[in-house]
């Protein structure tokens, strides 16, 4: 039998654990009423420095189900290096999105902010709401629903994580000022010079230099 060199980490454990917190968060704590199709994912940040998960309606389709819109909760995948309870929490963060979803509140205005409504369905399970950069986005485990997450949830399954991508550091841009020099040399390299050497220099330098040519200093350029 032949070993092979290849190792595959499967993602499939991550993944089966956020469905079924999703789940227990839907019939356990929020006491889903209505029927509501959703998918689950891991999906890179991308550029976003906070985004740790989102819930958006109809991004999928489901075709057995006449093509069926099906909602998408996404979690980081950068994010799960948070820890087990951490990113529980952000499920059931988003399980809120979808439980006012499949009854018709609406819970965050444009932009994504999260209104008054997202904080009570979010106090109601017992997750503690605090003001973010979006509203009442902030949110956090009360000790009472920290205990109950800590009881089922399977934090063993938590081991991989997608590493930050590199920041690009932006580039500065430094205003620069010309200065000019009407040189008008003769002799140089046996021709005879009638050109305009410029020269762009930081607009903060202290500049003061002379011509090798004609030896005389250099004029800012105004336009």
């Amino acid at each position: 039998m032949t070993t092979s060199a290849l190792h595959i980490h499967s993602q499939v454990p991550v993944l089966a654990e956020l469905e079924r917190i999703a789940l227990w968060t839907a019939t356990e704590l929020l006491g889903f009423k209505k029927e509501l199709h959703v998918t689950v994912s891991l999906q890179t940040k991308g550029t976003a420095r906070t985004r740790l998960g989102h819930f958006a309606k109809g991004r999928w389709t489901l075709d057995a189900l006449e093509k069926l819109g099906v909602c998408e909760l996404s979690v980081s995948s950068e994010g799960l290096q948070r820890g087990p309870m951490e990113v529980a929490e952000t499920v059931i963060h988003e399980m809120v999105h979808g439980y006012c979803e499949s009854e018709g509140i609406v819970d965050t205005s444009k932009g994504g902010n999260h209104n008054s409504k997202f904080r009570a369905e979010a106090e109601r399970i017992g997750l503690v709401v605090d003001k973010g950069t979006q509203g009442w986005n902030q949110t956090a485990m009360s000790t009472e629903l920290n205990a109950k997450v800590y009881e089922v949830l399977d934090a063993g399954v938590f081991q991989m994580w997608r590493n930050e991508n590199p920041r690009k550091e932006k580039s500065v841009q430094v205003k620069r000022v010309a200065y000019q020099c009407k040189c008008q040399t003769e002799g140089y390299e046996g021709e005879e010079y009638g050109k305009q050497y410029r020269i762009m220099v930081p607009a903060k330098a202290d500049f003061n230099a002379m011509c090798r040519f004609c030896g005389h200093g250099y004029d800012e350029v105004t336009r």
